[in-house]
């Protein structure tokens, strides 16, 4: 279970390294020495704020980059935002919401033709590092995908051919919105009765068809991944079927 989000401790953070050029890493992301960034922000996102976020997670990730805004604005202190996409690899081997969800033990594919934003572990690493050290872009706001994304059936395709076969079923866009917003009034009307676990901001943040950019990573860093889509999904597959071996 992830811990609560403290504000107050992040206030306080930020207020004590105002006039110094770093921060303490494990709490805001990655510190850096006099010669680069005071402080990065992170975690996965994909590029819109105004609709992403679901949940009480959500609501302190955005509570989180308010915070670290306006206290590097207020007292000088460098910042960059890097938000990475879905990160896949060795370590994460599930298959990302974005594709689908198994509800009531069946596979509902739910992304269809949308592009997944992935980008690889290592890559995604390297962009990390490289905004902690590139001189010139404070206050910036990166987004990091790999290149030649997948659309969703692309994927789960590849998936099913490289680690095993299992029954899934394809909702249309139209009839998932519609479950959707079925499952959130009804949770509004049961008083709660149903967690609203799934609802329209939702549908919009995981299966809303959205472009995904990765321009401004790589002019403004020289950021370019040096893991392939082919070789990371590779890697991906040989590292889930390993797991299913060993299950």
């Amino acid at each position: 279970m992830q811990e609560p989000f403290d504000v107050e401790r992040l206030r306080q953070i930020i207020y004590n390294s105002h006039g110094k050029q770093s921060l303490d890493a494990a709490a805001c992301g990655v510190g850096a020495d006099d010669d680069h960034r005071g402080l990065m922000q992170f975690r996965h996102l994909p590029q819109t704020l105004e609709h992403i976020f679901t949940g009480n997670i959500g609501k302190m990730q955005v509570k989180q980059d308010e915070i670290v805004a306006e206290y590097g604005k207020r007292y000088g202190i460098p910042f960059v935002i890097v938000r990475p996409g879905y990160v896949y690899g060795p370590g994460n081997l599930g298959i990302s919401g974005r594709v689908g969800i198994n509800l009531f033990g069946l596979f509902l594919h739910l992304g269809g033709a949308n592009p997944i934003p992935f980008t690889y572990v290592d890559n995604c690493a390297e962009a990390i590092a490289l905004a902690g050290l590139t001189r010139g872009v404070d206050g910036e706001v990166f987004n990091v995908v790999d290149d030649e994304l997948p659309s969703s059936r692309e994927f789960l395709r590849l998936y099913k051919r490289n680690v095993g076969r299992f029954t899934s079923l394809y909702i249309p866009h139209v009839f998932s919105y519609a479950l959707c917003y079925l499952w959130e009034r009804y949770s509004v009307w049961s008083k709660g009765q149903l967690e609203p676990v799934y609802n329209c901001k939702k549908w919009h943040a995981y299966w809303k068809k959205t472009r995904y950019s990765n321009q401004k990573v790589k002019g403004s860093l020289g950021w370019a991944p040096t893991v392939s889509m082919a070789e990371g999904l590779r890697r991906y597959f040989q590292a889930c079927r390993g797991t299913e071996s060993n299950a």
